[in-house]
Protein backbone atom coordinates (compact mmCIF):
# COMPACT_ATOMS: atom_id res chain seq x y z
CA UNK A 1 0.00 0.00 0.00
CA UNK A 2 1.51 3.20 -1.13
CA UNK A 3 2.14 5.88 1.62
CA UNK A 4 -0.54 8.14 -0.13
CA UNK A 5 -2.96 5.37 0.31
CA UNK A 6 -2.30 4.67 3.99
CA UNK A 7 -2.57 8.04 4.50
CA UNK A 8 -6.01 8.03 2.79
CA UNK A 9 -7.37 4.82 5.04
CA UNK A 10 -5.94 6.57 8.06
CA UNK A 11 -8.31 9.84 7.63
CA UNK A 12 -11.49 7.74 6.98
CA UNK A 13 -11.16 5.98 9.91
CA UNK A 14 -10.39 9.00 11.91
CA UNK A 15 -13.11 10.54 10.42
CA UNK A 16 -15.73 7.68 10.41
CA UNK A 17 -14.38 7.33 14.52
CA UNK A 18 -13.13 4.01 14.26
CA UNK A 19 -9.78 5.27 15.73
CA UNK A 20 -9.56 8.40 17.99
CA UNK A 21 -6.77 11.09 17.49
CA UNK A 22 -4.42 9.08 19.58
CA UNK A 23 -4.30 6.33 17.66
CA UNK A 24 -4.80 8.11 14.27
CA UNK A 25 -0.97 10.15 15.55
CA UNK A 26 0.63 7.13 16.61
CA UNK A 27 -0.43 4.98 12.94
CA UNK A 28 0.82 8.07 11.08
CA UNK A 29 3.69 7.79 13.07
CA UNK A 30 4.54 4.35 12.36
CA UNK A 31 4.02 4.21 8.42
CA UNK A 32 6.45 7.54 8.28
CA UNK A 33 4.03 9.60 7.78
CA UNK A 34 4.51 11.55 10.79
CA UNK A 35 5.57 15.71 10.38
CA UNK A 36 5.32 18.95 11.75
CA UNK A 37 1.62 19.41 9.88
CA UNK A 38 0.20 15.44 11.44
CA UNK A 39 -1.08 17.78 14.26
CA UNK A 40 -2.67 20.56 12.44
CA UNK A 41 -4.48 17.78 10.33
CA UNK A 42 -6.06 15.80 12.88
CA UNK A 43 -7.43 19.13 14.26
CA UNK A 44 -8.78 19.51 10.64
CA UNK A 45 -10.28 15.71 10.71
CA UNK A 46 -11.56 16.19 13.62
CA UNK A 47 -13.79 19.39 13.08
CA UNK A 48 -14.84 17.10 9.31
CA UNK A 49 -15.80 14.55 11.70
CA UNK A 50 -17.95 16.67 13.97
CA UNK A 51 -19.17 18.68 11.41
CA UNK A 52 -20.17 15.60 9.20
CA UNK A 53 -21.92 14.44 12.53
CA UNK A 54 -23.97 17.43 13.12
CA UNK A 55 -24.82 17.16 8.96
CA UNK A 56 -26.00 13.30 9.34
CA UNK A 57 -28.11 14.19 11.92
CA UNK A 58 -30.27 16.27 9.96
CA UNK A 59 -30.26 13.53 7.01
CA UNK A 60 -33.75 12.13 6.99
CA UNK A 61 -34.41 8.62 6.34
CA UNK A 62 -35.83 8.47 2.41
CA UNK A 63 -36.14 11.18 0.11
CA UNK A 64 -38.29 12.15 -2.89
CA UNK A 65 -35.25 13.28 -5.23
CA UNK A 66 -31.71 12.32 -4.94
CA UNK A 67 -29.81 14.68 -7.14
CA UNK A 68 -26.39 13.65 -7.42
CA UNK A 69 -24.08 16.89 -8.78
CA UNK A 70 -24.56 20.38 -8.09
CA UNK A 71 -23.79 21.84 -11.25
CA UNK A 72 -25.57 24.29 -13.46
CA UNK A 73 -27.89 21.27 -14.24
CA UNK A 74 -28.11 19.61 -11.14
CA UNK A 75 -29.09 22.94 -8.93
CA UNK A 76 -31.55 23.87 -12.11
CA UNK A 77 -33.17 20.67 -11.67
CA UNK A 78 -33.51 21.10 -7.86
CA UNK A 79 -34.49 24.78 -8.13
CA UNK A 80 -37.22 22.49 -10.57
CA UNK A 81 -38.21 19.66 -8.16
CA UNK A 82 -38.50 22.15 -5.00
CA UNK A 83 -41.06 24.07 -6.31
CA UNK A 84 -43.08 21.80 -4.87
CA UNK A 85 -43.17 22.48 -0.77
CA UNK A 86 -44.11 19.01 -0.62
CA UNK A 87 -41.10 16.87 -1.81
CA UNK A 88 -37.85 16.28 0.15
CA UNK A 89 -34.75 16.64 -2.30
CA UNK A 90 -30.97 15.65 -1.30
CA UNK A 91 -28.29 17.22 -3.15
CA UNK A 92 -25.50 15.45 -2.98
CA UNK A 93 -22.05 16.53 -4.36
CA UNK A 94 -18.31 15.02 -4.63
CA UNK A 95 -16.33 17.45 -3.31
CA UNK A 96 -13.40 18.47 -0.74
CA UNK A 97 -14.66 18.78 3.16
CA UNK A 98 -17.14 21.69 3.70
CA UNK A 99 -15.39 23.16 6.80
CA UNK A 100 -14.56 26.57 5.56
CA UNK A 101 -17.33 29.01 6.83
CA UNK A 102 -18.04 30.50 3.33
CA UNK A 103 -18.87 27.46 1.86
CA UNK A 104 -21.76 26.30 4.76
CA UNK A 105 -22.75 29.94 4.87
CA UNK A 106 -24.76 31.21 2.02
CA UNK A 107 -24.83 34.97 3.05
CA UNK A 108 -20.91 34.99 2.68
CA UNK A 109 -20.73 32.51 -0.58
CA UNK A 110 -19.38 35.76 -2.64
CA UNK A 111 -16.16 35.67 -0.42
CA UNK A 112 -15.33 32.32 -2.04
CA UNK A 113 -14.59 33.87 -5.81
CA UNK A 114 -11.18 34.54 -6.09
CA UNK A 115 -9.84 31.60 -4.08
CA UNK A 116 -8.52 28.27 -4.37
CA UNK A 117 -12.64 27.27 -4.02
CA UNK A 118 -12.95 28.91 -7.24
CA UNK A 119 -12.02 27.58 -10.58
CA UNK A 120 -10.55 30.63 -11.86
CA UNK A 121 -11.88 30.76 -15.72
CA UNK A 122 -12.20 33.91 -17.90
CA UNK A 123 -14.36 33.79 -20.81
CA UNK A 124 -12.96 35.01 -24.12
CA UNK A 125 -12.52 38.81 -24.79
CA UNK A 126 -15.40 39.89 -26.54
CA UNK A 127 -15.99 42.95 -28.78
CA UNK A 128 -19.81 42.46 -27.40
CA UNK A 129 -18.78 43.81 -23.55
CA UNK A 130 -16.20 46.46 -24.62
CA UNK A 131 -13.36 44.06 -25.65
CA UNK A 132 -13.35 42.37 -21.68
CA UNK A 133 -12.49 39.13 -20.47
CA UNK A 134 -15.27 38.43 -17.96
CA UNK A 135 -14.19 36.14 -15.37
CA UNK A 136 -16.40 33.27 -14.59
CA UNK A 137 -16.84 32.09 -11.35
CA UNK A 138 -17.28 28.71 -10.51
CA UNK A 139 -17.08 26.58 -7.59
CA UNK A 140 -13.99 24.49 -7.07
CA UNK A 141 -15.22 21.39 -5.27
CA UNK A 142 -11.62 20.11 -4.68
CA UNK A 143 -9.73 23.14 -3.60
CA UNK A 144 -7.45 21.68 -1.29
CA UNK A 145 -4.08 20.71 -3.18
CA UNK A 146 -2.90 18.02 -0.12
CA UNK A 147 -6.57 16.31 -0.95
CA UNK A 148 -7.39 15.66 -4.29
CA UNK A 149 -9.42 12.79 -3.43
CA UNK A 150 -13.37 13.31 -3.50
CA UNK A 151 -15.34 13.44 -0.41
CA UNK A 152 -19.19 13.71 -0.32
CA UNK A 153 -21.05 16.66 0.95
CA UNK A 154 -24.45 17.30 1.36
CA UNK A 155 -27.45 19.98 1.20
CA UNK A 156 -30.40 19.63 2.61
CA UNK A 157 -33.57 21.46 1.55
CA UNK A 158 -35.07 22.85 4.68
CA UNK A 159 -38.36 22.34 5.81
CA UNK A 160 -41.29 24.83 4.30
CA UNK A 161 -41.58 27.45 7.47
Amino acid sequence: MSSRDQQASLEAAFIKGRIDRRDFLRFMGAAGLFGVGVSALADNLDTIRTNQAERGKALLDAYDYIVCGSGSAGCALVNRLAADPNVKILLIEAGDWDTAPSVSDPRVWFTNLGTPRDWGDVAERSVHVNNRAIPEHMGRGRWRQQHQRHHLGAAIQEEPG
